[in-house]
């Protein structure tokens, strides 16, 4: 069993400084405390009885000054800091002994950055970005991405991008007394994508997406040693497809689906949680000016999944489910 609490705050502050500049400030804070039991399984040996009581606490600061440098470019000028800190107090059962699994964890990270845009042609558009990040613990990371934007006719255009990111593991991940690991390192991943879209009509968009990512150290739960570790490489590439049609301001529809295939390198294992194809419809009825509809349809995949249910280690593809959603609004007034 498990109980949570989650509180969040934010504060955002906007300036239009001149005509070429405007300046934004926000703060955000988050605190996440969590009471958790389990009395393992029998035999005790495989998954012994553990309880945690945890307190999760993360500030974030960001100032992003967007400078309008002529018509069709702006440029972005930023800087962050994010502060994090977490504390576990709980237990193991080993044979009616219980071993304490306290443990307290903080990092702070420092980072900054610049991104452009530039309409270089009344067809031509190019983004890029870079930013520097110096995490507290680990060794500094700089990340860029690129973009381009091709308007071949007024119906038709191509997108294609480029960039590498990072990503820490988490406090959980980390310090967790059964399947932490203190030893992990960040995630590194280099990705990019291809892309066309098409409006035959004001209506009408249709969008297909090439995408590919190459990860790094990637954290992963490792159902044999029962801990978490970081997979050596794992490549990862498919196709996103989307149409959406609206034949009227009070109706529309969407389609969309994305098709992944996912490959660990070097290791014979596989990624559990990730389906191989997800798809859903979406539907948008404002049949009167105060009644609305949406309907919403979801299908997963199959999917891999690990379980210990029995006392040993057991993993097997999950079959697909479909999930449909419906909502009704009402808005009483404009107010």
């Amino acid at each position: 069993t498990a109980d949570y609490n989650d509180q969040i705050a934010s504060f955002d502050w906007i300036s239009q400084v001149s005509s070429n500049w405007r300046s934004q400030f926000s703060a955000s804070h988050f605190y996440h405390e969590e009471d958790y039991i389990s009395p393992g399984i029998p035999e005790y040996l495989e998954v012994p009885p553990n309880a945690s009581d945890t307190e999760f606490t993360r500030d974030h600061l960001r100032w992003v000054n967007t400078f309008k440098i002529a018509e069709g470019y702006e440029i972005n000028l930023g800087a962050d800091f994010l502060d994090e800190e977490g504390d576990s107090t709980g237990y193991v059962e080993f044979f009616g002994d219980r071993i304490p699994t306290d443990f307290e964890l903080d990092r702070s990270t420092a980072g900054i950055f610049t991104s452009i845009s530039a309409r270089l042609t009344p067809k031509l558009m190019i983004q890029s970005s870079i930013r520097y990040d110096d995490p507290e613990g680990f060794e500094n990371e700089t990340s860029f991405h690129a973009g381009i934007l091709l308007n071949v006719t007024t119906e038709l255009s191509i997108s294609g991008n480029w960039g590498n990111a990072y990503k820490l593991p988490s406090f959980f991940a980390l310090g967790h007394a059964l399947v932490g690991n203190a030893d992990l390192l960040p995630e590194q991943a280099e990705s990019w994508d291809v892309g066309l879209q098409w409006s035959p009509s004001v209506a009408l968009m249709t969008s297909a997406t090439y995408f590919s990512n190459d990860y790094e150290d990637l954290v992963d739960f490792d159902d044999a040693t029962f801990r978490n570790v970081n997979r050596q490489q794992v490549l990862t590439s498919g196709v996103e497809l989307q149409v959406t049609w609206s034949p009227s301001s009070n109706v529309s529809l969407s389609a969309q689906s994305t098709y992944t295939d996912i490959e660990v390198k070097g290791e014979d294992t596989v990624l559990t949680g990730r389906p191989e194809l997800v798809a859903g419809l979406w539907a948008n009825w404002q049949f009167t000016q105060q009644w609305g509809t949406v309907l919403d349809y979801r299908y997963g995949g199959e999917q891999w999944a690990a379980s210990r249910h029995t006392g040993n280690e057991v993993t097997e593809k999950l079959p697909s489910y479909n999930r449909l959603d419906w909502v009704l609004r009402f808005q009483p007034n404009e107010n």
